[in-house]
């Protein structure tokens, strides 16, 4: 359980108070590392009778990104689930290779590629609006990964 004097609203830090109401939160230690702001489930493994191995990649403040694998475990229902073990850093899941392109004009910088671009950007991260890029009354659902 992680909960410190930083943030005593999250449900952690609640949690922790429910227990021992007496006891103040700490502080962070100045060599504590901060939680990840993303975390990401990139793959599960099925590891027997309601055993299951996740992997995430959780992404830090600086950028940096790192895969960790979690075992689970799953009560006959598959309504609750647990945590069975501490996770392990694993290496990150290897890149793909493009195939070669069929299209075989490319579109000069410009004016065009830029839109297309921008576009692009808000549609396929959600950061941003498309609706500029629409004709009046059209829309357009975001895909979800």
């Amino acid at each position: 359980m992680r909960s410190s004097a930083d943030n005593p609203t999250t449900a952690q830090a609640r949690l922790a108070q429910s227990i021992a109401p007496y006891v103040e939160l700490p502080n962070p230690g100045s060599d504590a590392q901060s939680a990840p702001p993303s975390v990401t489930t990139v793959r599960n493994a099925h590891r027997g009778t309601g055993a299951w191995s996740v992997t995430v990649a959780a992404q830090y403040a600086e950028g940096s990104v790192r895969y960790y694998t979690v075992p689970v475990a799953a009560d006959a229902a598959g309504s609750s689930f647990a945590v069975t073990g501490a996770p392990g850093v694993v290496a990150g899941p290897a890149r793909a290779e493009a195939p070669k392109s069929a299209y075989g004009v490319t579109v000069p910088d410009g004016g065009l590629s830029s839109a297309v671009g921008e576009f692009l950007a808000a549609y396929l991260t959600g950061a941003g609006e498309v609706d500029r890029y629409l004709a009046p009354g059209a829309s357009l659902t975001r895909d979800r990964p």
